[in-house]
């Protein structure tokens, strides 16, 4: 995985993933320190993505359709993250399950994202 994704600095620093072989990283992904990544249902960059520190991404999601358990189920419910071409995804920001961020996509710093056409 690290030879299509520059880490910044070049040592790890508080990166976590989860499942990090559902990972697709494109050529010239850069991403900054602190960043989350849970790719239980798969996250894939293009290629030539920025992101900035502080970054969340979940590609799964607890069911919440059960009767057995409460708040949610023991199933989980897997969406995959697609980041398109030459996005850039400003700091402290949270990708929830299944959305597509279409190229050249600039994402506020801060945000949560559902989708970005």
């Amino acid at each position: 995985m690290e030879s299509r994704l520059s880490l910044w600095p070049k040592r790890l620093v508080n990166y976590h993933f989860v499942q990090p072989k559902t990972i697709t990283p494109g050529v010239g992904t850069v991403l900054n320190r602190e960043c989350y990544i849970n790719a239980q249902g798969g996250v894939k960059f293009v290629k030539f993505c920025h992101i900035e520190n502080i970054l969340t991404v979940y590609s799964s999601n607890h069911s919440c359709k059960s009767i057995d358990s409460i708040p949610y189920g023991k199933d989980d419910i897997l969406k995959t993250v697609d980041i398109g071409d030459c996005v850039w995804i400003g700091a402290n920001l949270s990708i929830l399950p299944g959305p597509a961020i279409g190229d050249g996509a600039i994402i506020s710093v801060g945000a949560v994202v559902r989708g970005v056409p």
